[in-house]
């Protein structure tokens, strides 16, 4: 009985949170289009480091690892935060679709690979990822994150990183994100 109590609540706490995600990155985005965000050189590596770092402290009990191989250091002019909350979003979305097993991000020739061991997705999944709230299926992590991949887009299209995804059902996801030469 107390347990049905419980879901609603965390419900609207997960969306509160979506919510705030969403208007936060909004606004980054806006004050940067204000050219109010400061552009300097960033080492997309040592970011990468700090929201894995974030998301081992929070991943809970899942039996993810989260394995990172940089084959090359990537620095280009931009801003900070919005590589945090590009890379942070694809984390937190590669943890989300993904029981157990392991999610590798891979630093290599002017892009970054996130790929996951998750339940992948069908065409019309990854045509639809980018739609807020859409979710793979019903099952995975009800709770999930209905903006993250929304967030990524924005980001992706705002700063000119292209983003190209892979699905295999049953395989997994990879999704890589281009920061051109």
């Amino acid at each position: 009985m107390h347990h049905q109590m419980h879901r609603p609540s965390l419900r609207i706490k997960s969306a509160a949170s979506d919510m705030l995600e969403l208007t936060n990155a909004f606004l980054l985005l806006a004050r940067e289009s204000d050219n109010q965000l400061t552009s300097n050189l960033v080492n997309i590596n040592d970011v990468i480091k700090e929201e894995i770092e974030q998301y081992n402290i929070v991943k809970d009990k899942k039996y993810v690892d989260i394995k990172l191989i940089e084959n090359t250091t990537i620095k280009i002019n931009t801003s900070g935060k919005a590589l945090s909350v590009l890379f942070g979003n694809l984390i937190r979305n590669a943890i989300d679709y993904t029981e157990e097993g392991i999610i590798e991000i891979i630093i290599d020739n002017h892009s970054v690979i996130v790929s996951d061991s998750g339940k992948g997705m069908e065409d019309t999944q990854i045509n639809n990822i980018f739609t807020p709230y859409y979710r793979g299926s019903e099952t995975t992590n009800p709770a999930g994150h209905g903006v993250g991949m929304t967030i990524v887009k924005r980001f992706s299209d705002r700063f000119n990183w292209p983003i190209s995804i892979k699905s295999e059902l049953g395989k997994g996801t990879e999704i890589t994100v281009n920061f051109g030469n």
